[in-house]
């Protein structure tokens, strides 16, 4: 059965995933940014000192799509979130994939203006589209 088929069907289906530490960074498919471009610039945040928070800011807006919940809907999902970021915001873990994102293009863009990156991201235009 093919992908399409299978998202036709999930009206009826339900879902179930295990989501933990690491997820974002396997899951995010940028947008019309290379793999090499996206590891440059969590390299940068890290050594700027963000916080996961700030990181996942940025990797959240650098994806052409959302997966979770929204790839998911209209079926159930049952999900198993295994936690390694402190105080355990679902929006956090895994780069907040089966939550509501609560920020926007602007935060990202702040958030590499604040650790004083933004010149050197090499797709900075991919963000602020």
């Amino acid at each position: 059965m093919a992908i399409k088929d299978l998202l036709r069907l999930r009206v009826r289906m339900t879902w179930s995933s295990l989501l933990s530490g690491g997820a974002s960074a396997m899951v995010s498919s940028p947008a019309d940014v290379t793999p090499e471009d996206k590891q440059v610039t969590i390299s940068l945040l890290l050594q700027s000192g963000a916080s996961i928070a700030e990181i996942n800011t940025v990797r959240r807006h650098l994806a052409s799509r959302r997966e979770g919940c929204e790839a998911a809907f209209p079926a159930r999902v049952w999900n198993l979130i295994l936690s390694d970021v402190p105080g355990d915001d679902l929006a956090t873990i895994g780069s907040g994939l089966f939550a509501p994102d609560p920020t926007t293009y602007v935060d990202a863009i702040r958030v590499l203006a604040r650790h004083r990156i933004g010149h050197a991201v090499p797709f900075c235009g991919a963000v602020s589209s």
